[in-house]
């Protein structure tokens, strides 16, 4: 089903929603507060490439992007998504866009994880990125912005 599908799981899940306290530790630099979205990603785009996350994301540059998004009500979350869909959120105070190698985040009680999508697990979570860990098939066509080391040409 798609997007649609995402959006007819989660929209239940709002009804209660407060956000979640939480201590996001990156690189050893502590956040803490009540969030209503903390994104770790390695790319630029989200949500089937339909929304641009981290304007600036390089895929092989070594760094997690991290986006915590502070709030406790579904207005908030409501604001968000209406943000990152304008990709105006890069702009708002209350979120906090940064990067870092090993991302660890923890709750006081444990909190839903999930991978594109997907429920996985709970908090604590902890992340290390492993750069150059895996290769990548890119076309020709991809933008040559999203990467920062040199290709290597295929001879499939």
């Amino acid at each position: 089903m798609g997007s649609v599908g995402y959006i007819a799981l989660g929209l239940p899940a709002l009804v209660d929603f407060l956000g979640i306290e939480a201590i996001v530790s990156i690189d050893a630099e502590m956040y803490e507060g009540r969030y209503v979205m903390v994104t770790i990603s390695n790319i630029r785009r989200y949500a089937g490439g339909r929304i641009v996350l981290s304007p600036n994301s390089v895929l092989d540059d070594g760094y997690f992007e991290v986006c915590m998004s502070k709030g406790s009500t579904r207005s908030d979350v409501a604001g968000y998504l209406l943000e990152l869909a304008q990709g105006t959120h890069i702009c708002n105070p209350r979120i906090t866009a940064t990067r870092g190698r090993q991302i660890e985040v923890n709750t006081n009680n444990p909190s839903p994880v999930h991978h594109d999508g997907d429920p996985v697990g709970q908090t604590p979570l902890r992340c290390r990125l492993a750069p150059g860990a895996l290769r990548l098939l890119v076309p020709s066509t991809a933008p040559i912005d999203l990467f920062q080391g040199q290709a290597e040409p295929f001879d499939g």
